[in-house]
């Protein structure tokens, strides 16, 4: 019979550091595994946005469960900060890498339960008594983002509606996804006529262009690729008048540093597109089994020898050459960039999932954010009947000057 699963809140750094070498075996062997759940990942997250936005990096509330002194499973949450100064906010656990500022945010995907293979199930009742018995604090609403429909964490969020909490599930989107997993040739001809000529015709001007893929080796090669990328990034969003990610210095040095400190084990990559006038592209990603996630890229908007698409030429170059490290998917991740949608063959769905716990800290805000709402419509009605009453002696005044 297995034992019974207990659950450990992690709320310190100190604690957070002293599981890292359960949680690197634990992630090795998970099926949820993603480059937002790697210890690594998370600690920075902490480290640079924890005192910004986790109540003064007091909030860490990370769920440990374990079960015959065996670490099982680890759900990274964190009290957030107040979004505002309305009265009665109420008080929010998120997963780490959610709930940044706009312009500030990491945008971490795949966020899920971390778990060891078959207990998902043993982790999740454990997790749930912990959030009903208050073992993690006071709480009234817990936000899950980009959650995929395969994790375990999305039936267990609708099933909490029957214990009395209030369940919010958003509409499906999605993540695209290139299919490599029988080579670089059959991923091409899987993709719409249209996309399929522009992908042979790019590779081939590439080709004759003399282009190639450079993979960043340690972390000097790293920190040059990563200027370049930023330098790329930046240009082509400030000059459709956008900040574009690296305006933001967190962001910068979050992704900065997980780079510099992983390009030499395969977790990180950072790799360009180099011709004979230098760097037209830059992707940055991980890699976590057989699957490379791309989170980042800066390319050039001048067009030059054959290339339409620098852009796109590099994401074919790098399937080709990730194909040869034993990838099989090609993650673009969120977002509506027409490039992700022309070069993917599948799509995984994900939604953003909430728990409203139905306190009397809910229910007083409620109360208030309904009074608060009645008096703003009857000050509006009042401001547009004076308006009106107002204009109404203008409109008869200039009439009788023009008579």
């Amino acid at each position: 019979m297995s034992a019974s699963a207990t659950v450990e809140i992690v709320t310190t750094a100190a604690a957070l550091d002293a599981l890292a070498p359960e949680w690197h075996r634990l992630f090795a062997a998970s099926p949820a595994a993603s480059p937002p759940l790697h210890w690594d990942w998370v600690r920075e997250w902490w480290r640079l946005y924890g005192p910004v936005y986790g109540l003064g990096g007091q909030g860490l509330r990370i769920f440990a469960v374990r079960a015959d002194g065996r670490l099982l499973g680890v759900l990274p949450l964190y009290r957030r900060d107040a979004w505002g100064d309305e009265f009665l906010e109420p008080r929010r656990l998120l997963f780490l890498s959610q709930g940044e500022a706009p312009g500030d945010r990491i945008e971490g995907e795949y966020l899920d339960l971390l778990y060891a293979p078959g207990e998902a199930a043993r982790c999740l009742a454990a997790i749930q008594k912990a959030l009903l018995d208050g073992a993690a604090g006071p709480w009234d609403l817990l936000s899950l983002a980009y959650v995929a429909e395969t994790s375990p964490l999305s039936s267990w969020v609708s099933d909490l509606g029957e214990c009395g909490l209030e369940v919010s599930i958003g509409e499906p989107m999605q993540y695209a996804i290139a299919d490599l997993a029988d080579g670089f040739d059959a991923y091409v001809t899987r993709l719409s006529y249209k996309a399929r000529r522009n992908a042979r015709t790019e590779v081939k001007a590439a080709a004759k262009d003399g282009l190639v893929v450079q993979f960043a080796a340690n972390e000097t090669e790293a920190e040059a690729y990563f200027d370049e990328m930023v330098s790329l990034h930046q240009q082509h969003w400030t000059a459709l008048g956008k900040l574009g990610c690296y305006a933001s210095e967190r962001f910068t040095a979050f992704h900065r540093c997980l780079c510099q400190k992983f390009v030499g084990t395969g977790f990180a990559v950072l790799a360009r597109l180099r011709g004979a006038t230098g760097t037209l592209a830059v992707v940055q990603g991980f890699v976590v089994g057989n699957k490379f996630h791309a989170y980042q890229s800066g390319r050039s908007d001048d067009r030059q020898g054959q290339v339409a698409s620098p852009s796109t030429a590099m994401h074919l170059l790098l399937m080709k050459r990730l194909l040869e490290r034993g990838v099989t998917q090609y993650d673009f991740l969120a977002g509506a960039l027409h490039y992700k949608h022309r070069l993917c063959t599948d799509y995984q769905p994900f939604r953003h999932l909430r728990l409203v716990n139905p306190t009397w800290r809910v229910k007083a805000h409620t109360v208030y954010g309904g009074l608060k709402r009645r008096a703003l419509r009857m000050l509006g009605g009042r401001a547009g009947r004076n308006g009106a009453a107002s204009a109404a002696p203008a409109a008869r005044s200039g009439a009788l000057a023009v008579l």
